[in-house]
C-alpha cells in the first residue's frame, strides 16, 4: 500500500474497509483446502502470509472492520471478532490511529449506509468522531 501511495502526492486520507491488513486467516485456511491454490492462484498465498502495513507519514489513514452478534461473530470457522471473512484483528491494526467497528457482515461494509457515512465523515473532517444521532445510523444501516 505504501508503495502504491508514494507516488500520488494528491492522495491525503485513505479508508481501509475490511481489508486483512496483517494477515487472512480464511486464506490461510483455505490453502489447505484441495486444488485450492489451482483455483485462486497467488493471491490466497499474499493473503495468508502475515505481513505490516506502513504508510506514508503525510497519509492520514482509517479503517472500518465489521463484526457479528454472537461474541462479535459470523463466521464460527474464524477466531474471534469477524465479519464472516475478515477478522476484527486482522483489519484494525496498532498503527492506524483511527478505527472504528461496525456490526455488518463483509458484503455490508459496501452495501450499507453506515460504512459510507463512516467514510464520508473520515474524508471530510480527518476523523471518524460522529456524535450520537449520526451514530445511531452506523449499525445495522441500509
Amino acid at each position: 500500500l505504501s508503495e502504491l501511495l508514494k507516488d500520488e502526492p494528491i492522495i491525503r486520507k485513505v479508508v481501509l474497509l475490511g481489508s486483512p491488513l496483517l494477515h487472512s486467516q480464511a486464506a490461510e485456511r483455505t490453502l489447505a483446502l484441495p486444488f485450492s491454490r489451482s483455483i485462486f492462484g497467488p493471491s490466497l498465498e499474499a493473503l495468508a502470509n502475515p505481513r505490516t502495513i506502513t504508510l506514508p507519514n503525510e497519509i492520514s489513514a482509517a479503517a472500518i472492520a465489521g463484526y457479528g452478534p454472537v461474541k462479535g461473530s459470523w463466521n464460527p470457522l474464524l477466531d474471534g471478532e469477524n465479519d464472516g471473512i475478515v477478522r476484527v484483528a486482522e483489519a484494525l491494526p496498532s498503527n492506524i490511529l483511527y478505527q472504528e467497528k461496525l456490526r455488518s457482515l463483509h458484503i455490508g461494509l459496501v452495501m450499507n449506509k453506515g460504512p459510507f457515512l463512516l467514510m464520508q465523515h473520515f474524508l471530510q473532517t480527518g476523523n471518524l468522531n460522529i456524535n450520537d444521532s449520526g451514530r445511531e445510523q452506523l449499525n445495522g444501516s441500509s
